[in-house]
Protein backbone atom coordinates (compact mmCIF):
# COMPACT_ATOMS: atom_id res chain seq x y z
CA UNK A 1 0.00 0.00 0.00
CA UNK A 2 2.86 2.34 0.79
CA UNK A 3 4.59 1.68 -2.53
CA UNK A 4 1.34 2.17 -4.41
CA UNK A 5 0.85 5.46 -2.54
CA UNK A 6 4.38 6.70 -3.17
CA UNK A 7 4.69 5.58 -6.79
CA UNK A 8 1.17 6.10 -8.11
CA UNK A 9 -0.61 8.38 -5.67
CA UNK A 10 -3.11 5.66 -4.77
CA UNK A 11 -5.00 6.18 -1.54
CA UNK A 12 -3.43 4.55 1.51
CA UNK A 13 -6.10 2.53 3.38
CA UNK A 14 -4.93 3.53 6.86
CA UNK A 15 -8.38 3.41 8.46
CA UNK A 16 -9.20 -0.04 7.08
CA UNK A 17 -5.77 -1.42 8.01
CA UNK A 18 -6.04 0.00 11.52
CA UNK A 19 -9.45 -1.64 12.01
CA UNK A 20 -8.08 -4.98 10.76
CA UNK A 21 -4.97 -4.67 12.97
CA UNK A 22 -6.96 -3.87 16.11
CA UNK A 23 -9.36 -6.75 15.57
CA UNK A 24 -6.46 -9.14 14.96
CA UNK A 25 -4.89 -7.99 18.23
CA UNK A 26 -8.20 -8.57 20.03
CA UNK A 27 -8.06 -12.26 19.08
CA UNK A 28 -4.62 -12.56 20.65
CA UNK A 29 -5.87 -11.33 23.99
CA UNK A 30 -6.47 -13.23 27.23
CA UNK A 31 -7.73 -16.78 26.78
CA UNK A 32 -7.34 -17.19 23.03
CA UNK A 33 -3.56 -16.95 22.86
CA UNK A 34 -2.72 -19.40 25.70
CA UNK A 35 -5.43 -21.83 24.60
CA UNK A 36 -7.62 -21.71 27.70
CA UNK A 37 -10.84 -20.56 26.03
CA UNK A 38 -13.95 -22.51 25.04
CA UNK A 39 -14.49 -24.05 21.59
CA UNK A 40 -16.96 -21.39 20.47
CA UNK A 41 -14.36 -18.65 20.95
CA UNK A 42 -11.89 -20.49 18.72
CA UNK A 43 -14.50 -21.20 16.07
CA UNK A 44 -15.50 -17.56 15.94
CA UNK A 45 -11.95 -16.21 16.03
CA UNK A 46 -10.80 -18.56 13.25
CA UNK A 47 -13.71 -17.40 11.07
CA UNK A 48 -12.84 -13.76 11.77
CA UNK A 49 -9.13 -14.39 11.12
CA UNK A 50 -10.11 -15.76 7.71
CA UNK A 51 -12.30 -12.73 6.99
CA UNK A 52 -9.47 -10.39 8.03
CA UNK A 53 -7.01 -12.29 5.86
CA UNK A 54 -9.42 -12.00 2.93
CA UNK A 55 -9.61 -8.22 3.45
CA UNK A 56 -5.84 -7.84 3.63
CA UNK A 57 -5.40 -10.06 0.56
CA UNK A 58 -7.90 -7.94 -1.37
CA UNK A 59 -6.02 -4.75 -0.43
CA UNK A 60 -2.71 -6.36 -1.37
CA UNK A 61 -4.01 -7.61 -4.72
CA UNK A 62 -5.43 -4.18 -5.55
CA UNK A 63 -2.12 -2.52 -4.77
CA UNK A 64 -0.26 -5.06 -6.90
CA UNK A 65 -2.70 -4.38 -9.74
CA UNK A 66 -2.12 -0.64 -9.44
CA UNK A 67 1.67 -1.05 -9.37
CA UNK A 68 1.73 -3.53 -12.25
CA UNK A 69 -0.44 -1.20 -14.30
CA UNK A 70 2.29 1.43 -14.14
CA UNK A 71 4.95 -0.79 -15.71
CA UNK A 72 5.65 -0.02 -19.35
CA UNK A 73 5.41 -3.32 -21.22
CA UNK A 74 5.53 -1.75 -24.66
CA UNK A 75 7.38 -4.04 -27.06
CA UNK A 76 7.32 -7.06 -24.78
CA UNK A 77 5.79 -10.21 -26.26
CA UNK A 78 4.85 -11.86 -22.97
CA UNK A 79 5.33 -9.46 -20.07
CA UNK A 80 5.58 -10.93 -16.59
CA UNK A 81 5.48 -9.10 -13.27
CA UNK A 82 6.81 -10.79 -10.15
CA UNK A 83 6.20 -9.47 -6.63
CA UNK A 84 8.49 -10.56 -3.82
CA UNK A 85 6.79 -9.54 -0.59
CA UNK A 86 9.73 -10.67 1.50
Amino acid sequence: ALLARLLTGAAYPSTQLQVIWREMLLYQFHDILPGSSIKRVYDESVARYQALLDEVTAHSNENKRVLAGRIDTTGLTTPVVVFNTL
